[in-house]
């Protein structure tokens, strides 16, 4: 969930009872858009809903959370496993999995930019992110609501990413966001290093 609210804070507690009543379909919708990868990390994972909905489009993948109850909740598979660290400093070498995927979390990290080239650095093939388009309408609201339950609700402009990161981004119905990042290509761009 949030990656830098203590777990016990009120905000905390009432989002984590949301997302409960968050429909599979959910994530089931945007799990389709997911390419097979034989090594896979869920950046943000919480409580492993979005893994879970990703059976059989990995080989092995990791789920990381900060938050430790959220990991200790998530679904056991001998395929997957769970580890509590924080999205800006993964406990991983550089290019260890092929893809890493943010369902519905970017937004929730102080640091998103932080976050983002993070696993960008731990990816050999791509990033995608499934949020919100900063710049829309829902975004706006989303952030409203979740700034006044002590969360950052740091949205990402899907221009942003465009130019930033060279992301081929979709924007669909209500704003909602599909961006890919070649991994590959931006870590051979001079103006990646040092950013």
């Amino acid at each position: 969930m949030h990656r830098g609210m203590p777990s016990g804070a009120p905000g905390q507690r009432l989002l984590r009872l949301l997302y409960r009543f968050v429909p599979q379909a959910y994530y089931r919708s945007k799990a389709r858009e997911v390419p097979y990868s034989p090594m896979l990390i869920d950046v943000g994972s919480g409580r492993g809903l979005f893994l879970g909905s990703l059976a059989g489009r990995y080989g092995f993948a990791v789920g990381v959370d900060v938050d430790a109850e959220l990991v200790k909740a998530s679904p056991r598979s001998p395929h997957a496993c769970y580890v509590v660290a924080s999205a800006c400093m993964l406990p991983f070498r550089d290019s260890c999995f092929d893809t890493a995927v943010f369902h519905d979390s970017l937004h929730h990290f102080v640091r998103p930019f932080d976050a983002l080239e993070e696993a960008l650095r731990v990816s050999r093939k791509s990033v995608l992110i499934f949020d919100y388009d900063g710049g829309g309408a829902l975004a706006r609201i989303i952030a409203t609501v979740e700034k006044a339950l002590g969360f950052p609700a740091s949205f990402l402009q899907a221009s942003m990413l465009a130019e930033r990161y060279g992301a081929r981004v979709r924007v669909g119905r209500l704003g909602s966001m599909t961006a890919e990042i070649d991994a590959g290509s931006w870590r051979k761009k001079p103006s990646s290093q040092g950013l």
